[in-house]
């Protein structure tokens, strides 16, 4: 699975999950939006230097988080520890680490809010770019990027995604290394987010 995904309504789109992960590795503004059959405007030039020409295919398994009702594409690899109704993914290299589960109740915005809160309390010296509405894998989504300082006193970046699924609202954040390369770690981090689905629970 690559950058471009289909979503379930038959359309394909480069997913703002991709560049808002290119803005925070590389520290830019989350302004660059590239959508393929979508009606929001191209803007490539800030990302172009970052991103492959054509990205490398990234193989993936999948991983059913039951208890929290959704499943998600892992790059194969990645080490996987699901606790309840949440799911740790970790590179080989450690360069990446992906979260996932169910969010809290209520309207996206409070879900967004909570999610970024804890976030807050977890890290230090936390700077977050105001959150931004759009589309992942057809549902409703908030995207956040932003820094922070880990209890080794390593600076990182991060990206979050609340989004809304059915009844319940659900986070996914992918934390990298300040210095990763983008290259590597886009494509892999698109593979999970973009195949975020439902199981029906």
């Amino acid at each position: 699975m690559g950058l471009v995904t289909r979503l379930r309504a038959a359309r394909r789109i480069t997913v703002p999950i991709a560049i808002g992960v290119v803005a925070l590795l590389l520290g830019t503004a989350l302004t660059a939006w590239t959508v393929v059959g979508g009606s929001e405007p191209a803007r490539t030039d800030q990302v172009a230097a970052a991103t492959p020409s054509v990205p490398p295919a990234v193989k993936t398994k999948p991983v059913v988080l039951r208890k929290a009702g959704f499943q998600l594409q892992v790059p194969v690899g990645y080490s996987v520890k699901q606790q309840q109704r949440t799911a740790r993914f970790v590179a080989p290299d450690k360069d990446v680490v992906i979260t996932a589960g169910r969010g809290s109740a209520g309207a996206l915005a409070r879900a967004n809010r909570d999610h970024l809160a804890t976030v807050r309390r977890a890290y230090t010296k936390v700077e977050a770019a105001e959150s931004q509405a759009t589309r992942v894998a057809g549902h409703t989504a908030l995207i956040t990027s932003g820094q922070a300082t880990n209890s080794a006193g390593v600076r990182i970046r991060f990206v979050a995604v609340v989004l809304r699924g059915g009844a319940h609202n659900y986070a996914i954040t992918a934390y990298t290394a300040r210095n990763s390369d983008p290259a590597s770690v886009l494509p892999k981090v698109n593979a999970v987010v973009n195949s975020f689905e439902l199981t029906g629970k």
